[in-house]
């Protein structure tokens, strides 16, 4: 019986030596498992991280391209603004010099209306002056008609 007894205590001992390693392993696997659910926390931690920088980042971009939009826009306001200034200036300066223009065309047509009459009726007063001499100087001596000359 010793043999048998022997055999039971080293079987025994087999028994509670596997169930020692597996209740090792098991720890073993537990603490791996623990590991990576601390590291996936971790990994997740950091991606939330990542996560709200990329946000913070996109929002400061989307705020600059706000604010260079609104300038882009009061910058092009501005330059219509200016623009039909301008062109409301020129607009009133070619009015003006229109309304000059005219006024001094209208001027030299007048005096150079009063000027051609004057020629006109000078010449017409020569003419009659002339025929007046002829007529007396056919009529008349010319001692008479000697008045006549200017």
């Amino acid at each position: 019986m010793s043999v048998l007894v022997t055999l039971a205590v080293v079987a025994l001992a087999g028994l509670a030596l596997a169930g020692y390693l597996l209740l090792r392993f098991g720890a073993a696997l537990r603490n791996m498992e623990h590991q990576r659910e601390v590291r996936n926390e971790s990994d997740s931690a950091q991606l939330e991280s990542k996560l709200r920088e990329l946000a913070a980042a996109q929002n400061e971009i989307a705020g600059r391209f706000s604010q260079a939009i609104e300038s882009q826009a009061k910058g092009q306001s501005e330059l219509q603004r200016a623009v039909a200034e301008r062109l409301e200036a020129l607009d009133k300066r070619l009015g003006e010099n229109l309304k000059d223009s005219a006024t001094k065309t209208a001027e030299t047509l007048d005096a150079s209306w009063h000027l051609i009459r004057r020629s006109v009726l000078s010449g017409m007063a020569g003419i009659s002056q002339l025929i007046r001499m002829w007529t007396c100087s056919i009529k008349h001596t010319s001692s008479r008609c000697s008045s006549w000359v200017a």
